[in-house]
């Protein structure tokens, strides 16, 4: 097997599709009748190849000329035709290794990913030395979800890939298309070095860096990139997002602004164009922005979402109360619509049904902590509200236990403690409240009671006295300098 690339009559196929030039060594194993029809085919006539060699084997089968007429039908995207021909090849001679592999490879451009494994996985470490082999058995594994088993094909290409670091470069493409970020990284850091004029590769790394939380390392791979390829449209729209993520809005618009001159209306554009204007407050332009973006694609979500986000940044709390509504019907099974839901129907005192769509969500977001941080921590709250006080305490003293929900989930806490007569247990946890928050007037009256209700009077007069302080200062301060804050974080996008 190692002989391989010596013993075939033409050259395999190239990953980026361009047929190889066969070497003479090669040539010199072939039947000679079919010599002209190699020819035509490394002249790129493949029609004529293929009719000679159809026309030969009409008068003697080969196995040569069935491996030929299945590489030619292979080329002109004939998949049907080249199993055919490849499986008559191996009938003729069961050992013809290019005709296996070859078969194989077309498994995998068929789509038939079973049978691309049962095919190529059996011919390692024969086809260990060989790149476009190892992509498609690659492929092939991620398709059928053997993804441990994929990544070792992998790190495998990397020692064939020498010579050829594009194969290489597209086996990341491979995992970073299956999300595979993480596990790409080392791949693509050795793709930049080998190919240092590549601006994909310097993109994909940047991209896989922005998708482990480490988007502070992608603005020199992206500048690299984009310098090599300054109308790079993936590499602007990168980094415009990363320069929306610090809060550069400026320059984010303004690569924002080149994808669009290269590409108006560029969906991925528009949304983070209206990104940046609700940043910026530019509310009712990204309302307009994200209208239109609807018209063009109803069936999207994360749009959807972020016209809720910037209702909401507006103050514009009907409307997005409507909206949230109306997604939960069109979107019943979408994690981020159920969450938003979920919450909003708290708030409009519709416990039961925010109870019924934060229960569902759970076992969907098992994998994303945040999301399920903020799903349980609203759980908790819809709970309380029905008087299912057991459950809500567990989920409140988790959150806490693991420093989630903030001084929110601690007063929420302290007020089922103080309601079930454990003092103590609120007292403790309404003096953090009022610790991290010295300006929240609410929970000096609410530490007040419960004091009172231990026989702590005069530390409850104490309470009251700076409870009355505050509330002094607030009367005593101008109108408009305080500032409102929105009660729901904005809802976020997946995109």
């Amino acid at each position: 097997m190692n002989s391989l690339r010596a013993k075939i009559a033409i050259g395999l196929l190239c990953l980026n599709g361009f047929l190889l030039v066969q070497t003479s060594q090669a040539a010199q194993g072939m039947d000679p009748r079919f010599r002209q029809a190699v020819e035509q085919a490394q002249a790129g006539r493949l029609a004529e190849a293929e009719a000679s060699v159809r026309s030969l084997l009409s008068d003697q089968p080969s196995p040569d000329g069935y491996r030929l007429l299945g590489f030619i039908c292979e080329n002109q995207g004939k998949l049907d035709q080249a199993e055919q021909a490849y499986r008559e090849s191996l009938k003729l001679s069961p050992g013809l290794e290019f005709s296996r592999i070859r078969l194989g490879i077309v498994y995998c451009k068929g789509e038939k990913y079973t049978q691309c494994v049962d095919s190529l996985q059996p011919l390692q470490p024969g086809i260990d030395a060989i790149p476009e082999a190892l992509f498609y058995l690659c492929q092939a594994l991620l398709q059928t979800g053997q993804v441990s088993r994929a990544l070792q094909i992998a790190a495998k290409m990397e020692r064939a890939a020498r010579a050829d670091p594009e194969a290489l470069l597209s086996i990341c493409r491979l995992l970073t298309e299956r999300n595979l970020h993480r596990e790409a990284l080392p791949l693509l850091t050795r793709s930049v070095e080998r190919l240092p004029r590549s601006a994909e590769a310097h993109y994909l790394l940047a991209l896989a860096l922005s998708r482990t939380d480490r988007i502070d390392r992608t603005g020199p791979l992206l500048d690299k990139a984009l310098q090599l390829q300054p109308n790079f449209v993936p590499a602007l729209l990168l980094q415009a997002m990363g320069l929306l993520e610090a809060k550069q809005l400026t320059e984010a618009k303004r690569s924002l602004g080149k994808v669009l001159e290269l590409r108006p209306e560029e969906p991925k554009a528009v949304f983070l164009l209206s990104k940046v204007m609700i940043d910026g407050e530019e509310y009712a332009e990204a309302i307009r922005s994200l209208k239109r973006l609807i018209d063009r694609f109803p069936d999207d979500p994360d749009v959807h979402l972020l016209l809720l986000s910037a209702y909401r940044k507006d103050e514009n709390y009907q409307k997005a109360f409507e909206t949230s509504l109306q997604l939960l019907e069109r979107f019943p099974d979408y994690p981020l619509v159920l969450y938003n839901g979920g919450l909003d129907l708290e708030i409009m005192g519709r416990f039961q049904e925010a109870e019924n769509h934060l229960r569902k969500l759970l076992p969907m977001i098992e994998g994303d902590p945040e999301l399920m941080a903020g799903a349980r921590l609203g759980l908790a709250r819809v709970l309380a509200h029905q008087q299912k006080t057991v459950e809500a305490t567990a989920l409140f003293e988790e959150a806490i236990r693991l420093n989630q929900g903030g001084v929110p989930a601690l007063a929420d806490l302290s007020d089922i403690y103080m309601k079930a007569g454990e003092f103590e247990k609120a007292a403790t946890l309404l003096r953090q409240v009022v610790a991290r928050e010295p300006k929240r007037k609410q929970a000096y009256i609410q530490l007040a009671k419960v004091l009172r209700r231990m026989g702590k009077i005069e530390e409850a007069r104490e309470q009251v006295r700076i409870f009355q302080q505050l509330n002094k200062a607030e009367k005593e301060t101008p109108k408009g300098t305080q500032t409102q804050q929105v009660v729901r974080p904005a809802a976020g996008s997946t995109q």
